[in-house]
């Protein structure tokens, strides 16, 4: 039995695609799928799993994307260094706009994380319900990114009937510039 030339040349051809997409496609999609694996099998570990269930991963992606989706649709804002003063004033200012009595701020250190910092803040006054709610509703409904941590609402046994002290602990978060990262 004799090759023919083009019969090898056929066979060489051949021989080069197989090549090139074993090197240009499978390899590559197979070497990243090791490496997704890995970090799966990594993350099951220190999660505390035994096994994964590779089944629940496709639910879990469209629950992760969809939660994204709805934080980039939020209107709320992660102000930076610069938009500290304007928030601590615009706290005050809505305190002041309430009619509360012995209002006091206080600023607790900063807690620094990687990509953004949290300022707890301590408010303490004394006023009518109705002047503490709508002040509640006014800083959560803010378009700065604020958590309210603790609310203590009480009446001071000198105080008219319908006075309240409120003691408010909140975290506001922002963006540290470059320079200012500690």
């Amino acid at each position: 039995m004799r090759i023919e030339k083009d019969q090898k040349r056929m066979a060489l051809i051949l021989a080069g695609m197989a090549l090139v997409f074993t090197a240009g496609f499978w390899l590559p999609q197979h070497l990243r799928e090791e490496k997704l694996n890995k970090i799966i099998t990594g993350v099951a570990e220190s999660a505390g799993l035994e096994t994964v269930d590779l089944r629940r991963l496709p639910p879990l992606i469209k629950e992760v994307n969809a939660l994204t989706k709805e934080l980039e649709a939020q209107t709320r804002f992660v102000p930076e260094d610069a938009q500290l003063a304007p928030l601590l004033k615009s706290i005050s200012g809505e305190l002041s706009a309430r009619a509360v009595r012995d209002a006091e701020t206080q600023t607790l250190p900063v807690v620094a994380g990687a990509r953004y910092c949290v300022l707890p803040v301590s408010l303490r006054f004394q006023g009518s319900f109705p002047a503490a709610y709508h002040f509640l509703s006014t800083i959560e409904s803010s378009r700065r990114l604020v958590w309210v941590t603790r609310l203590e609402m009480t009446r001071p046994a000198e105080a008219s009937a319908q006075d309240v002290s409120v003691v408010v602990e909140l975290c506001s978060f922002y963006s540290p510039t470059e320079e200012s990262r500690p």
